[in-house]
């Protein structure tokens, strides 16, 4: 008998037959009910190994995605977070001690770095910055002009130079509601940053260009660089839609191509962060994209 008329032959038999089932397993060679328990074995153990539904992850989830704009594809990679997570936090957090990094060197670090917590699920690299790899960044090494809140020691960078500055602005609070403004200048020269509780405050991050705003494609070209317009890259992205985040990065991308990606998600609102060789995405334990280059701040979502 080989291994494999075990199973054939116990198929065959009638249940008015049990007799005979038990005559046909008694009547295995040694050899033959050795191999067939470390086939059992081995079986268990890769079952053991099957991904199954963990409680844990039902708010949250990683996909790559293909998304067609006019004659071209472009690959995402794109953690969703869904707001409704009853401990949820989601922070900004910058690597530096200061409060001001324009025109300055700043600390910088991987992504990796930031999420040294346990109880972190999902990050994404933050604003644009002066890598020390650029040659005009001579002496100003991780200098970045955007404006951060660093939820660890509570305080802003670049608080006061945001006034002069045009992009969007993500917020998030503790009890999980967030909010997005389109012109980030407003926040801080009229006044609503001093309005903002920032007990409650745990993340703030603004870069720009503003892609959505109110589901409605508004990237305005003109803000681009020629980097930024024509440059196929890696491209970082955040955006909203319903009671859920999105950490993207698109490959092969020009910013202006994940404006109209995001358009096709139907995001509600959407802002570009940081590319290239700075973009990275972390999500349970592993990163998606990247490395990438060391970076002065990012986003980060975890769990109480």
């Amino acid at each position: 008998m080989s291994d494999d008329s075990i199973k054939l032959t116990t198929m065959r038999l009638r249940r008015s037959q049990p007799s005979v089932i038990y005559y046909k397993f008694v009547v295995i060679k040694a050899s033959h009910f050795r191999r067939f328990v470390v086939l059992m074995a081995m079986l268990g153990l890769a079952f053991s190994f099957l991904p199954t539904a963990n409680a844990a992850n039902r708010y949250d989830s990683y996909r790559q995605r293909v998304v067609v704009i006019g004659p071209e594809r472009f690959d995402l990679d794109v953690v969703a977070i869904n707001l409704r997570n009853p401990k949820l936090v989601v922070q900004t957090l910058a690597a530096t001690t200061k409060t001001n990094c324009y025109q300055q060197p700043c600390a910088v670090k991987a992504l990796r770095s930031y999420v040294s917590n346990k109880k972190v699920m999902a990050a994404i690299n933050g604003s644009y910055f002066c890598p020390k790899d650029y040659a005009s960044c001579a002496g100003q090494a991780g200098s970045y002009y955007w404006m951060v809140y660093d939820a660890r020691r509570k305080v802003f960078v670049n608080e006061q130079q945001n006034q002069f500055n045009n992009g969007g602005l993500f917020i998030a609070f503790r009890d999980r509601t967030v909010a997005f403004y389109p012109d980030t200048k407003p926040f801080t020269k009229e006044g609503i940053i001093n309005t903002v509780d920032r007990n409650n405050l745990t993340a703030a991050i603004s870069n720009g260009p503003t892609l959505i705003n109110k589901k409605k494609f508004v990237l305005d070209e003109t803000q681009l660089d020629t980097k930024q317009r024509t440059v196929k890259s890696n491209r970082s992205g955040l955006g909203i839609k319903g009671s859920t985040i999105y950490l993207i990065v698109a490959r092969k991308a020009t910013v202006i191509d994940l404006g109209y990606m995001m358009e096709a998600l139907k995001m509600d609102f959407a802002m570009n962060l940081d590319g290239g060789g700075s973009s990275a995405l972390w999500y349970r334990g592993s990163y998606k994209v990247g490395p990438g280059r060391n970076i002065p701040n990012a986003l980060v979502v975890r769990t109480r």
